[in-house]
């Protein structure tokens, strides 16, 4: 609905998520936030695990989460099997 309404009025719309899968699902772009850095900000699809696990490095929420592209356990992005 946020999305929609933000396409019609051609504004920007601005999320905050720690919701890995939600994210990279819902969003054309990702911004990652680190220690008040962005540490990168890029096109949903050429986001990297390896970027996200650089940005939630040392990170012990557990968190379990699928998406298509991988598997997310303890905010460590995992390859995800079929």
């Amino acid at each position: 609905v946020l999305q929609q309404d933000a396409r019609e009025r051609k504004a920007t719309l601005i999320t905050s998520l720690h919701s890995v899968d939600i994210a990279l699902s819902c969003f054309e772009r990702i911004v990652g936030l680190r220690d008040g850095q962005i540490a990168f900000d890029l096109p949903t699809q050429q986001v990297t695990p390896q970027m996200l696990d650089h940005l939630y490095a040392n990170e012990s929420t557990a968190h379990h989460s699928t998406t298509d592209r991988y598997t997310t356990v303890n905010r460590t992005p995992v390859p995800h099997t079929a």
